[in-house]
């Protein structure tokens, strides 16, 4: 009867720390804010063409005048749908959603007609910012409507024959 009555103490004990301590099980992250609150990024060093190179476009006489660019986006919002805007030397040319896929990485695919409008010879830039939502302020299209909610990339490319990439800061 003993072996019974020791089994029985040892139960009680194990069932008064908790209550005497005042003690929690933590079963999350407590400073996970939740996925809506995940600031995305690109995985720039996966992108094509690479940020440092300077495509030359069109590469070949006759090719169409067109900037293809692809880069991965990281985002812990497994749900959440993006835009994406895209400029050229500054100026407004695009928008397109950016769509969940089920995965924290998601590809964002750039295909502009550089041609159209014609662009003067010589180096351009194409920038894209992701966000899951930009200010509605209407002064600034690339600022998101919460801070820190934005991936941006930055691609050179070339469309003077005469032009060297080391002229558009690139090597040579």
């Amino acid at each position: 009867m003993s072996r019974g009555v020791g089994f029985v103490r040892r139960l009680l004990l194990l069932a008064l720390v908790p209550a005497a301590t005042e003690s929690c099980l933590v079963l999350s992250d407590p400073d996970f804010r939740g996925q809506d609150d995940c600031v995305p990024f690109f995985i720039t060093h996966e992108a094509q063409p690479l940020v440092k190179d300077r495509p030359r476009i069109p590469e070949n006489p006759g090719d169409p005048e067109a900037f293809r660019g692809t880069v991965p986006l990281r985002t812990c919002a497994l749900t959440k749908t993006y835009e994406a805007r895209v400029f050229v030397d500054g100026s407004f040319r695009s928008s397109q959603r950016v769509d969940p896929n089920g995965s924290e990485v998601r590809p964002v695919s750039v295909l502009l007609d550089v041609g159209q409008p014609k662009l003067v010879g010589g180096c351009h830039f194409i920038e894209v910012f992701v966000s899951s939502e930009f200010s509605p302020s209407g002064t600034d299209f690339r600022k998101p409507a919460r801070a820190g909610d934005l991936a941006f990339i930055l691609w050179t490319f070339i469309n003077d024959p005469d032009a060297t990439a080391a002229s558009c800061g690139g090597g040579t």
